[in-house]
């Protein structure tokens, strides 16, 4: 097993943004499988590649939850900012 980001496989012939998102789902994975090994064993997530996928996707959706509760916030407070301003025109 490599430590993350060790990997050199690159397929050729790849635009800069499809090199960056294989890149990174390279990276995701790798990541996946050294922190399963970490805890399980090293091999254990080359003999269960199931739960590198189960690991992934668990980490794809917290990302994405993170990402859209941010959004959410800076919608919130955008929103309070307008509030605030209406108020003001019809109290000032």
């Amino acid at each position: 097993m490599n430590a993350p980001g060790t990997n050199t496989s690159m397929p050729t012939g790849l635009s800069e943004r499809e090199l960056e998102a294989f890149e990174s789902v390279e990276s995701a994975m790798e990541s996946a499988e050294y922190a399963i090994d970490l805890q399980f064993g090293a091999g254990f997530a080359e003999k269960h590649p199931v739960l590198i996928g189960s690991y992934l996707q668990a980490a794809a959706i917290t990302c994405l939850a993170d990402t859209i509760g941010a959004r959410l916030h800076q919608v919130l407070t955008d929103v309070e900012g307008i509030r605030v301003a209406i108020a003001g025109v019809h109290h000032g």
